[in-house]
Parts: structure tokens; sequence; C-alpha cells
């Protein structure tokens, strides 16, 4: 299933302080750590809990 923080992109948007500005950068979803999607804990990505 796509990751709920950035949606299946892999990607999140990060301001950061840079001089006297913010810059925008994208930096890698902390969540799935740049997959894009989210494996459950619960089933394990098979879908069926036994």
């Amino acid at each position: 299933m796509d990751c709920y923080r950035c949606g299946g992109n892999g990607d999140v948007e990060c301001s950061q302080c840079h001089g006297q500005g913010f810059v925008n950068q994208d930096t890698p979803c902390p969540h799935c750590h740049g997959e894009g999607f989210h494996i459950c804990q619960t089933c394990l990505g098979n879908g069926a809990i036994d």
C-alpha cells in the first residue's frame, strides 16, 4: 500500500533554514525510507492474518 506520509512518492518536502531565508527541498520520506510504500506489520504484506 502507498505510504500515507508521502502518498507513494518516496519524498516529502522539507523546509530548511538557508542563510536569511528558507529553501524547500525534497528529502526521502522518514516513514517509508524513500520506498514510497509501507508494508503492513500485522500481515507483512500478505493481506491476511493466520
